[in-house]
């Protein structure tokens, strides 16, 4: 918690009201104090998960976190271990919101599996981090953070497996883009319901945030808890062209979020369907899945001639 608040005051000191606060949302998740103009943006756009910690930064985290240790020699598996601390430091600072437990319970699962060197079951680390967050706090499944935070993730598990990318060497390029297009159009699969039913509209303008906006709050992500964390440690020894360079970005991506809000066909206004409606769609969904997925494990099993 002290390194939450010196790390806030850093920001805010260093950067306009607006500024910090965009930027303290895409890295630590603090979406309160988000202006209001500034969420309904967010909103419209579709990018407001970009404030709220997630799957991305845990990821970043884990990632630059093993890479760093690789550079110093340091073994493979015990840089997996190593990378725990960052993980739960990180967590307790943020906060105790379901989107950071999810993250953080499947980070430390995933990581704990990979330093065995088994395979990461697909299912088990978001079982394991709904069942822990029920366990201390069970009116959170009532909650529009833990039904969007743990659909989304859901839908991506169960969803995207269906495509069949393939992995030639010449067309990684096209198949990272085939990949990113097709996460945008499965997370709005599963969890447009409840999109429609907290927000009364449905964004399309994640589609284009995918390819611009996304990207570049992971840059932001990086950038602003590293220099942030210097800041912290010693704030008057952060030199000034990182801190311009974090500058421009925040305001690249400001300027990004107003302008896609600002287009007239970016959001459209839906009357919010019934929990029976609801209970349909997410049925017929996944009787749809439950069809191919067995068609497809039947095709596998055939012996081939």
């Amino acid at each position: 918690w002290v390194f939450h608040k010196r790390y806030r005051a850093f920001w805010e000191r260093v950067f306009p009201p607006e500024e910090a606060a965009l930027l303290l949302g895409i890295t630590i998740g603090a979406r309160g104090i988000l202006p209001r103009f500034m969420k309904e943006a967010c909103i419209r756009a579709g990018v407001y998960h970009i404030v709220v910690v997630s799957g991305q930064n845990m990821s970043l985290i884990v990632g630059l976190g093993v890479s760093f240790l690789l550079l110093f020699q340091v073994q493979r598996r015990h840089a997996i271990w190593i990378c725990f601390i960052p993980i739960v430091f990180y967590t307790a600072a943020v906060g105790g919101d379901p989107p950071v437990v999810r993250a953080a319970v499947m980070a430390l699962v995933g990581l704990f599996t990979a330093a065995f060197g088994r395979d990461i079951p697909r299912y088990y680390p978001l079982l394991l981090a709904a069942g822990w967050i029920l366990l201390w706090e069970p009116e959170a499944l009532l909650g529009a953070s833990f039904q969007l935070s743990f659909g989304a993730t859901l839908s991506i598990l169960a969803i995207l497996p269906l495509w069949e990318i393939r992995k030639s060497g010449g067309d990684r390029w096209k198949r990272l883009l085939k990949e990113v297009a097709l996460m945008g159009v499965v997370v709005h699969i599963g969890i447009w319901p409840l999109l429609v039913y907290y927000f009364h509209r449905l964004s399309f303008g994640g589609f284009v945030a995918n390819w611009t906006i996304f990207p570049l709050s992971g840059v932001l992500m990086v950038l602003g808890l590293s220099i942030g964390t210097w800041g912290v440690l010693a704030p008057t020894t952060v030199p000034a062209i990182l801190l311009q360079i974090v500058h421009v970005a925040v305001l690249a991506t400001l300027t990004l979020i107003t302008r896609m809000a600002a287009w007239r066909w970016v959001v459209q206004p839906i009357v919010p369907p019934s929990f029976k409606v609801i209970g349909l769609y997410y049925g017929f969904l996944f009787g749809i899945l439950f069809i191919i997925r067995r068609r497809k494990i039947h095709e596998n099993s055939r012996p081939r001639l």
